[in-house]
């Protein structure tokens, strides 16, 4: 019998999820970037996986903003401009593209607060007769998949302890969810 050597038994970094714009990847509806400087800092615990689904789901770059609103037939996500209705087609594309990152055993989930597509629960849903917020169509899928996943946006890891607390929830998931 061949003994195993020490780094074929050390775990692999945990793999997280996280919306490309927050890389700097130019991703965004006009072009730009979201990136967060401590970025960096998680690859030295994590691999990180870059997910943008309007430009994956080929929206294009620069393209029309998106918003949710509140229709007869609930929260959905429509062109600002072309008043196209994107809710069917972003959320065949978010089942898809959850069972890709299924198959590379995700960890975890950092996505861009306030997104229409990823934002956790705090996007604000349009043509409300009274306030009302909800996630976004990305992120509801990731929510719904994964309700024990850690999944968090870059305004909850504003501190370097917040983001060392969330490389250990993902650690711990990782630690739980091992084959």
């Amino acid at each position: 019998m061949i003994e195993r050597l020490w780094y074929e038994t050390m775990p692999k970094k945990p793999i997280v999820g996280i919306s490309s714009c927050l890389t700097g990847q130019r991703v965004r509806y006009d072009g730009n970037d979201k990136l967060q400087g401590w970025i960096g800092e998680l690859t030295n615990d994590l691999s990180l996986v870059p997910v943008c689904p309007e430009f994956e789901l080929g929206m294009g770059v620069p393209r029309e903003k998106i918003q949710l609103e509140w229709s007869e037939d609930g929260v959905q996500l429509f062109g600002i401009d072309s008043r196209k209705n994107w809710t069917s087609l972003m959320t065949k594309y978010a089942e898809e593209r959850c069972e890709s990152l299924d198959s590379i055993d995700l960890c975890g989930f950092i996505l861009k607060s306030r997104s229409p597509s990823c934002g956790i629960a705090n996007v604000h849903v349009h043509n409300c007769e009274e306030p009302r917020t909800a996630s976004g169509r990305f992120a509801k899928t990731v929510l719904s998949k994964w309700p024990e996943l850690p999944v968090v946006d870059e305004t909850m890891l504003n501190s370097n302890h917040l983001r060392q607390e969330f490389v250990a929830k993902v650690c711990s998931y990782q630690q739980s969810n091992r084959s």
